[in-house]
């Protein structure tokens, strides 16, 4: 009776310890939360599976960049299309240019990247995993 408590007890451990890593592991893309991307400092944070949250800011002071999309609406051609991510309260003013579409195309653009690189950690972690 004693024997068998123990082998239980141990399964269960066994198991719990097995689960608690599995769950950190699938969870380990939740720390990515910053990176720098097209020259700015971007933050997030996430909710399930989805970006919230994401916006650029300054590398030298860390401050909120604003969006100037001006040219996207007064041109059509898609390679005249640029967006500028500016900054006025230290002496970086313009930090970056992204060309091919306004504000939300930016805000994709990064989002994709971000999405794009967590998939690539969890495929490169996955394979790790799963060699000998």
């Amino acid at each position: 009776m004693n024997n068998e408590l123990l082998a239980i007890g141990g399964i269960v451990g066994i198991i719990i310890f097995l689960a608690v890593v599995w769950y950190m592991k699938r969870l380990e893309y939740k720390r990515y939360k910053n990176d720098t991307l097209y020259d700015a400092q971007w933050l997030w944070d996430w909710q399930g599976r989805n970006i919230v949250g994401l916006w650029c800011y300054c590398p030298t002071c860390k401050g909120a960049l604003s969006f100037d999309d001006t040219l996207c609406k007064t041109t059509s051609k898609l390679g005249e299309k640029i967006t500028y991510l500016i900054f006025t309260h230290c002496d970086s003013g313009q930090v970056a240019q992204i060309k091919g579409g306004d504000r939300r195309y930016v805000l994709n653009l990064v989002q994709r990247e971000i999405l794009r690189k967590t998939q690539t950690k969890i495929s490169v972690l996955q394979k790790d995993k799963n060699e000998p």
